[in-house]
């Protein structure tokens, strides 16, 4: 068991304590403030001020890094009579201050660190169920289903009566099965789809029938096969003639004007296709909020603009209420305008103070960016390393 004992004067420091457990004394910052235990300040619901204590904690708990924990066995396991043994009581309780950090940070919806914490509590001391189950329950707030399922079922495999992990595992077993059922069914549509082209050119196979044994071609074969191909010439000799003589004049005449229908059709269809809208902030500013409760209708006045003017357009104006309403906008258009929506994000990176805009976001709506970056590794809608480029930016 780990406690936390709080003082004002006495130094940091790891101690067993009487009755077999591990404490670590914390400083406080203002001789005058008395704080509680963690424990008591989950009770009372302050969650925040419990983080604080744990990060407080870890802070004197720095040197017990899983490097450091895999440097000194490599030592010991070298020379174990000349090397100091592995400090494995500060390795374990900086992985149960680092879970009860996760459980805080649960409490205050802070999913994507939640997941943080516990695999650094997990690379310290691996299976550890607490954080295996809390770092489950995040990555289903997330809907990252298939992280969720691996973890919850580790926790189950470990305890078999534990009811709240099993049903959690069922739930996320069953959004699994969802979101495979429609990917299946969006397979399916596409290779159903009449209009889909075949992505490989269609070319003959030749067939064999398994077990048969091979047999040397015998003259009455040899005759099947002559007369078979008589027969296919016969046939294109009956279906062909021959061509009225064209003048090498007129056969390039008829060529350049072959290539040059190609060349004016694209024209025609450039011509035809609408150039993207170029507006000022101002303008944009009064179209869009003239828009507020027509998701579709903003929509669409993105796509006019195009992606790639979007950086341009913002310069300094742009604010967290704008790009939380584009982040909305996308979000409810996801299911046909995933690419359109990738191609949002990934220009908007080029807007001016846009790394302090994007903190500004609240945590509902950080959460619909990381969902719509989940979407984007599920679509495929760009290479997986550049979306996880991207995804490092907008730090979801």
């Amino acid at each position: 068991m780990v406690a936390l004992v709080i003082g004002r004067t006495h130094p940091a420091a790891i101690e067993p304590c009487p009755v077999g457990m591990m404490a670590i004394r914390v400083p406080l910052p203002t001789p005058s403030r008395i704080v509680a235990p963690p424990n008591k300040l989950f009770a009372a619901g302050r969650f925040r001020e419990a983080y604080e204590v744990y990060t407080a904690a870890l802070s004197y708990l720095e040197r017990f890094t899983p490097q450091a924990q895999e440097q000194q066995r490599e030592a010991f396991a070298k020379d174990p009579e000349n090397a100091s043994p592995v400090e494995e009581e500060g390795f374990q309780l900086r992985a149960v201050v680092f879970c009860n950090r996760a459980m805080a940070l649960l409490k205050m919806e802070g999913f994507h660190e939640v997941v943080k914490d516990c695999s650094v509590a997990l690379e310290l001391r691996p299976g550890m169920a607490k954080a295996l189950f809390r770092r489950g329950i995040a990555s289903a707030k997330l809907k990252r289903w298939k992280a969720a399922e691996r973890d919850l079922s580790l926790v189950v495999e470990q305890d078999a009566t534990d009811t709240k992990a099993a049903a959690e595992l069922r739930v996320a077993r069953g959004h699994l099965e969802k979101e495979k059922e429609r990917v299946r069914q969006r397979a399916q549509r596409l290779m159903c789809d009449p209009k889909r082209r075949p992505a490989m050119p269609l070319r003959r196979l030749p067939i064999k029938i398994m077990g048969a044994p091979d047999q040397p071609p015998t003259e009455q074969t040899e005759k099947g096969e002559h007369k078979a191909r008589s027969a296919t010439l016969e046939l294109r000799s009956e279906g062909t003639s021959r061509a009225p003589y064209v003048p090498r004049a007129v056969r390039m005449q008829q060529e350049a004007a072959a290539r040059r229908q190609p060349a004016a059709a694209k024209a025609k269809a450039q011509a035809s296709t609408p150039a993207p809208r170029r507006v000022n902030f101002y303008t944009f500013e009064r179209e869009w909020t003239a828009m507020k409760r027509n998701p579709e209708a903003r929509l669409k006045y993105l796509q006019s603009i195009g992606a790639e003017l979007l950086p341009g357009l913002f310069r300094e104006s742009l604010t967290s209420e704008l790009l939380a309403e584009m982040v909305e906008t996308l979000s409810a258009a996801r299911e046909t305008q995933l690419p359109f929506a990738w191609q949002v994000f990934s220009a908007l990176r080029g807007a001016n103070r846009f790394g302090f805009i994007l903190g500004l976001l609240s945590a509902e709506e950080r959460f619909l960016v990381g969902d719509l970056f989940d979407a984007f590794l599920m679509e495929e809608v760009a290479p997986e390393e550049t979306i996880e480029q991207v995804r490092q930016t907008y730090g979801v």
